[in-house]
């Protein structure tokens, strides 16, 4: 489970603290991640079921607190985002949550990412559901644009052509050209980065994945490397290995 010390000590410090009421709920649905662990259905005890529902329960009471006590801050709708598909929100009330997050930060890109696994096929949507929605967030800013590319990823046992896709080529168009002015000093663009590569090497596109490891360096802790490998750095080693093969000037 993860130190809650400074969070405690915070609390009593400043109980009445806003920004401590909105990171309460964030840690809460953590921890309910933690104790549901990463297991598929089958594999997650009841006790674990249990846990997972009531630390949402209890996180969905403290974000809707949270939110009366900043109402411009938009994380608490993001908190509320995220714990939707453990609580089986329906359209209508995930949209409504929506709705009052993007009012307050129309590109919140944590909030898009959780919208994202909302509108998946294994949560509360379909593969269908979740590409109209990474492929209309892309296109208000560029700074989304890599949406397209995470649909792709999560889809791609639904549609094993997605990366072939005019969703993940106009993604690309839009991508490359951002990225060509950023460094991967942030997460966020070692995220995009990482899944830029991912569909370049799918689309034989060998020599531009390499300019992207070139700028990525060692950084190994980005997607799709992080959450859909084993192992991170044998992910990325292995992703490098096949561009470089592929590439047809040295790399």
């Amino acid at each position: 489970m993860r130190d809650d010390t400074f969070l405690r000590r915070w609390r009593e410090a400043d109980s009445s603290s806003g920004d401590l009421a909105v990171l309460h709920a964030l840690s809460l649905v953590f921890r309910a991640w933690e104790v549901r662990g990463g297991a598929r259905a089958a594999q997650t005890g009841q006790s674990q079921f249990d846990g997972f529902r009531r630390l949402l329960t209890q996180a969905e009471v403290a974000a809707r607190q949270a939110a009366q006590a900043l109402p411009a801050d938009p994380t608490p709708w993001m908190t509320l985002a995220m714990l939707a598909r453990g609580l089986s929100y329906d359209h209508d009330r995930f949209g409504a949550v929506w709705d009052q997050l993007v009012a307050r930060d129309p590109h919140h890109r944590s909030g898009h990412v959780q919208a994202l696994q909302y509108w998946c096929r294994k949560w509360r949507g379909s593969h269908e559901l979740m590409c109209d929605f990474a492929t209309r967030a892309a296109a208000t800013s560029p700074a989304l644009a890599a949406l397209p590319l995470m649909a792709a990823l999560e889809g791609v046992g639904d549609e094993p052509k997605v990366w072939r896709s005019p969703m993940v080529r106009d993604a690309l168009d839009i991508l490359l050209p951002r990225l060509a002015g950023e460094g991967a000093a942030t997460q966020a663009q070692r995220d995009d980065r990482g899944l830029a590569i991912t569909a370049l090497i799918a689309c034989k596109r060998h020599d531009e994945a390499v300019d992207q490891f070139r700028v990525l360096g060692p950084h190994a802790d980005g997607e799709p490397w992080r959450s859909y490998f084993a192992s991170a750095r044998r992910g990325f080693l292995q992703g490098r290995i096949e561009a470089c093969k592929g590439a047809r000037k040295p790399s």
